[in-house]
């Protein structure tokens, strides 16, 4: 095996920050990173800063020492927060973000060790760089890079939402109030994305759950505070009557996906947050690049069509082709093959 070139010696790094903004997904991606850090070297402390939203979920996590919020703010609240991260003294900071305001705050942090990519216009705020040059990697992968930097061999790929007791009977008592049947299986639908051009049209989202539905499945149809119009579009085209989780609290919404039997959704957060309880899981991908943002294995697939303007990544679409031509029936059998459910 070839010898592993150690960039950065542990020794000195009492303090770590890790800085992710925004994207619960993202966050989520990088939890294999905290865990792989924290187990290798227990004395260590490591901090997250992150927007409130996002550092949701992070609570309980048992690698993370200290959860430090970012405020969207002016340049008064970036000079506060450069105060704020200078004052702890940390000894490296990894920017995972790499975007202009997330590349200041590395720079300008006082740690001598600051990690981050070979962003263009960005390589001035870092000591070190993590990736592969000309390696094609998954998201875990990729933040995984930053722990080679440090001499790590082996990494897990699990992302980490740990949920209190009380959380767990939240969600119990959420299942009961909602009078769902322990005894049928469960499936929770997110037809929302961030963005116009992943999601997958209503009309599919409502054939769909109608199919589950004479399956002999329960379904929940799930909504954040942004897509609240699809979730309730997709209710009103379905001939069955689904539970709608309207906007729940991000801590008691990953709660209640922990107790379903599968879940289906968009390249979104509520995605990752399915993944991280290793449910079965279909990922549908319009723009986005599923063999980057969906490293998952068991129990999980992503679905896309094939359209010749791919990849666009854009965040809106005129015509939707891609989404457009996946089919109900290819994401019903996708989740009957990983759930091990027979269907019709």
């Amino acid at each position: 095996m070839k010898e592993l070139k150690i960039q950065i010696n542990p020794k000195v790094i009492r303090k770590l920050l890790i800085i992710r903004p925004r994207f619960i997904g993202d966050v989520l991606l990088s939890t294999p990173l905290v865990r792989s850090l924290k187990s290798v070297f227990p004395r260590m402390k490591i901090a997250y800063l992150a927007e409130k939203s996002s550092l949701e979920v992070l609570k309980n996590n048992p690698y993370i020492d200290e959860l430090i919020t970012l405020e969207r703010g002016n340049l008064a609240d970036d000079l506060l927060m450069i105060k704020n991260i200078r004052k702890r003294g940390f000894d490296a900071v990894v920017d995972t973000f790499g975007n202009p305001r997330s590349a200041l705050l590395t720079f300008f942090s006082g740690a001598k060790v600051r990690i981050g990519w070979d962003h263009r216009g960005r390589k001035y705020a870092y000591t070190h760089f993590a990736g592969s040059a000309g390696k094609a990697e998954d998201a875990i992968d990729n933040y995984n890079s930053v722990g080679r930097l440090f001499g790590i061999r082996k990494f897990g790929r699990d992302t980490v939402i740990k949920l209190s007791a009380e959380e767990r009977k939240s969600a119990d008592d959420f299942m009961k109030h909602q009078a769902i049947n322990s005894r049928k299986q469960i499936v929770g639908i997110h037809p929302g994305a961030s963005w116009p051009a992943k999601m997958w049209p209503a009309e599919k989202f409502a054939a769909l759950a109608d199919r589950l539905f004479e399956d002999g499945r329960q379904v929940i149809i799930f909504s954040g505070p942004k897509d609240r119009v699809i979730g309730a579009k997709v209710l009103m085209l379905m001939k069955n009557k689904a539970i709608f989780a309207d906007n729940l609290p991000l801590r008691l919404f990953s709660a209640v996906v922990s107790r379903i039997d599968g879940f289906i959704s968009n390249d979104n957060g509520a995605m990752h947050i399915a993944a991280a309880f290793r449910i079965p899981l279909v990922g549908i991908f319009g723009p986005g690049d599923p063999a980057v943002w969906f490293p998952y294995k068991k129990k999980a697939v992503w679905l896309k069509q094939s359209v010749p303007c791919w990849p666009c990544r854009k965040d809106h679409c005129d015509d939707l082709k891609c989404m457009k031509a996946l089919g109900v029936k290819e994401v019903y059998m996708a989740l009957k093959r990983i759930s091990g459910r027979k269907g019709k």
